[in-house]
């Protein structure tokens, strides 16, 4: 894998986003060898009361997915310029 790419046992992006009361990381590309890559976030349920101890991977247009299958996650690369 590119050394972009960071391993979820070395460090999970930042919880600092707050969405409709919900506190969860900016979007981020995940990689699970079963789906392979995806754009999600992580969000906490404890809504920030317990540190990291009810942290969940959402993903666009799916249910919530399992935190222990994503194995990787990278930040989203800048947008093209015109």
């Amino acid at each position: 894998m590119p050394s972009d790419w960071i391993a979820c046992s070395d460090r999970q992006p930042d919880i600092d986003y707050e969405d409709s009361l919900l506190c969860r990381s900016r979007e981020v590309l995940l990689f699970s060898q079963e789906i392979g890559i995806m754009v999600g976030y992580l969000q906490d349920s404890s809504f920030g009361l317990e540190d990291g101890a009810d942290l969940q991977w959402k993903l666009a247009g799916r249910d919530t997915y399992d935190a222990g299958t994503v194995t990787h996650w990278m930040p989203l690369p800048e947008v093209p310029h015109a």
